[in-house]
């Protein structure tokens, strides 16, 4: 970030020491055979330098010599890290200030329109603009989900939820296409639990006026905040048992300030990283709650952790047992956890 000159918050590190040894381990010696290729691709230096300078001139900000591993003279309002994220908010004329861990939207300027652009497909969940879209327009075409390494995600489920709401979708060379003459309410019972599926039937729910029913619904703690969030924009949602009814409205919804929860995802991260090599670590403002399936872990494996209030300081261990490890819904062990 140094290139365009904005002053990242994140400190700069060339190696984190935790890793070190996870690395060492995972090539002993002699290591893998290996064969480092020194063929090179001709580059423009004039073009790579008016590419590097075109992008702090769009954004507005101070040009540095770039990759200057310096920090800038002058700190900026920092931008969203994710490109594809970027391309978004540009696409939907949505202004932004990102500073100090807040985020403020302005959607004065809000335009709806088709997103289908090489960076959209690299947004993993780009099927959460949906009812935003099917909110302002009757037809429009989305990029497909993207950005995932293991295999293309799913959205068949994603469709039959659009379709209780009168959202007819069809996939056509590699984009989904979305039509509607008149959305509305709907009664839909998930024939198993996704976390996906579910927000985007609470987001398309909220942004009609109607009343709909959403049975056996997810329960994660991060479905638990955006229905807290959408209450706080002055929607109607009432959730009791993995059901929930909502009273939505299709005209503007409140200006609200609202606090998101910590990631557990992340926090989980790096406290397994941090049971297996590495001096003690300590994790601040912990989501201990939303962990207790890996804190029962950490209890079988006879992993050492601290817990003081929030924070959560975690030491190496060495694990002597084996373990067939399940992923599943909320409260259970999530999958995203799994790979580590």
């Amino acid at each position: 970030m140094w290139g365009i000159g904005v002053t990242s918050l994140i400190d700069v590190i060339s190696s984190p020491a935790v890793c070190n040894d996870l690395i060492a381990d995972s090539r002993p010696e002699p290591g893998p055979l290996t064969n480092t290729s020194t063929v090179f691709k001709p580059c423009s230096i004039a073009a790579l330098a008016a590419v590097s300078a075109a992008s702090p001139a769009a954004n507005g900000v101070l040009f540095l010599e770039p990759l200057n591993p310096s920090s800038p003279a002058l700190a900026h309002d920092n931008t969203l890290p994710c490109v594809s994220v970027i391309v978004t908010i540009v696409l939907l004329k949505v202004d932004c200030i990102y500073k100090n861990n807040d985020l403020t939207l302005n959607f004065d300027n809000f335009k709806a329109t088709s997103l289908v652009d090489s960076l959209m497909k690299t947004l993993r969940a780009s099927y959460y603009l949906i009812p935003t879209l099917a909110r302002n327009l009757n037809r429009f075409e989305i990029s497909l989900p993207g950005g995932c390494g293991f295999a293309n995600r799913p959205i068949d489920l994603h469709q039959k939820v659009f379709a209780s709401f009168g959202l007819e979708t069809y996939i056509f060379e590699n984009k989904l296409v979305c039509e509607h003459s008149e959305l509305h309410g709907t009664t839909f019972e998930f024939p198993y639990k996704s976390v996906g599926a579910t927000v985007n039937a609470i987001l398309m729910a909220s942004f009609i006026d109607d009343v709909t029913t959403l049975i056996n619904i997810s329960n994660e703690p991060e479905i638990m905040c955006l229905i807290k969030y959408l209450k706080s924009c002055g929607i109607d949602i009432t959730y009791l048992d993995s059901t929930v009814v909502i009273k939505g409205k299709k005209k503007t919804l409140n200006i609200t300030n609202f606090t998101n929860i910590k990631d557990r995802i992340e926090a989980g991260t790096y406290l397994i990283l941090g049971a297996l090599k590495g001096n003690p670590l300590t994790i601040k403002y912990c989501p201990i709650g939303n962990l207790e399936s890996l804190f029962k872990l950490f209890d079988y494996l006879n992993v050492k952790y601290e817990i003081n209030d929030s924070n959560v300081t975690i030491y190496k261990s060495e694990i002597k047992k084996s373990i067939v490890l399940s992923a599943g819904p909320y409260p259970m062990f999530p999958s995203d956890l799994l790979p580590i």
